[in-house]
């Protein structure tokens, strides 16, 4: 269940991460990762799906933590997108810590909206130290 619900996120356009999947469902990231390796190799739905498909890119995740976060400012959501549009990170961080840092970075520069760096990175299943270490990038572009 939990692999065919990450499929249909991704098919939608609204991914949840493996973690948060994984945790709702009692199993490990490893786990649903083979089961989900299995359905796009063994079915016929791995025939339809071409790898991009796979491949979530940061802006497809704000949705996702907007949700966790509670926030459904437009404009806040429009920053945060433009934020990650602008940065064109390739590599090297997870698409989710990298919204994480991008609403840090929005939220502490916008009045009547707040969320501490804890809160952020709870709502993400992040570390803090990961939303800290990627918030510079994100924090100069604002």
């Amino acid at each position: 269940m939990g692999a065919a619900l990450r499929l249909s996120s991704l098919e939608a356009g609204t991914p949840r991460p493996l973690d948060a999947i994984a945790a709702e469902f009692g199993t490990t990231r490893k786990v649903l990762q083979k089961k989900f390796s299995r359905i796009t190799h063994e079915t016929a739905i791995g025939d339809e799906l071409d790898e991009t498909d796979l491949i979530v890119q940061p802006a497809e995740y704000v949705p996702y933590l907007s949700s966790k976060l509670k926030i459904d400012d437009s404009d806040v959501l429009a920053t945060v997108r433009e934020a990650l549009e602008t940065a064109q990170t390739h590599g090297g961080t997870s698409p989710l810590s990298e919204v994480a840092a991008a609403f840090y970075a929005v939220v502490t520069q916008t009045d009547g909206i707040s969320a501490t760096q804890r809160e952020v990175a709870a709502a993400a299943g992040l570390t803090e130290v990961t939303v800290r270490n990627n918030y510079p990038k994100f924090s100069k572009l604002l």
